[in-house]
């Protein structure tokens, strides 16, 4: 684990705060923190992910986030010229699983992933087609609802990332 500094950050999850009814979570769901990668050239990729896991509490976490979602760094290709997201080809995925911290610890985990883009055939461009997007994703694992539950105080869990990073080497 590493420090993470109080900075910008991003959080992906969900929680009951300001509701006094339960709250569903649809079953397959998904969010995605995505970003093109502008003008790429053939050569190795690494995504690298500073983030860590948050929630009302560590049962709350293990229980409601982790038993029910999973979580994906990725390299992905646009099939479309508008550069839709829902319009993809995933070229390349580690999965993993978002380790709980205090927020008040200020600690998070690294995840990497890294890709090496090149044809296989010497000489040859490799072709991104429309592009080449990186992209955290959380998706429910299951097509069932989730209901979470009501209490006096709110319940949440989320993954919060505090840098993406990606790193180019020519080939």
């Amino acid at each position: 684990s590493t420090e993470t500094s109080a900075g910008h950050h991003v959080r992906i999850g969900f929680g009951t705060a300001g509701s006094a009814q339960p709250v569903t979570i649809a079953g397959g769901v998904r969010a995605l923190l995505a970003q093109e990668v502008r003008s790429p050239f053939a050569g190795r990729f690494v995504l690298t992910a500073h983030l860590r896991g948050e929630a009302s509490s560590r049962q709350d976490f293990e229980n409601l986030f982790l038993k029910q979602f999973r979580c994906r760094l990725l390299f992905y290709q646009y099939l479309d010229r508008a550069k839709t997201l829902a319009r993809r080809k995933e070229l390349a995925s580690v999965e993993f699983q978002p380790q709980f911290f205090d927020a008040r610890d200020g600690k998070c985990q690294t995840v990497e992933l890294a890709r090496q883009f090149v044809n296989p055939r010497p000489g040859a461009n490799f072709s991104f087609g429309n592009g080449l997007g990186v992209a955290l994703v959380v998706e429910r694992t299951s097509s069932e609802p989730l209901l979470l539950p009501t209490r006096e105080k709110p319940v949440f869990a989320q993954v919060r990332i505090d840098r993406l990073s990606l790193e180019f080497s020519g080939k």
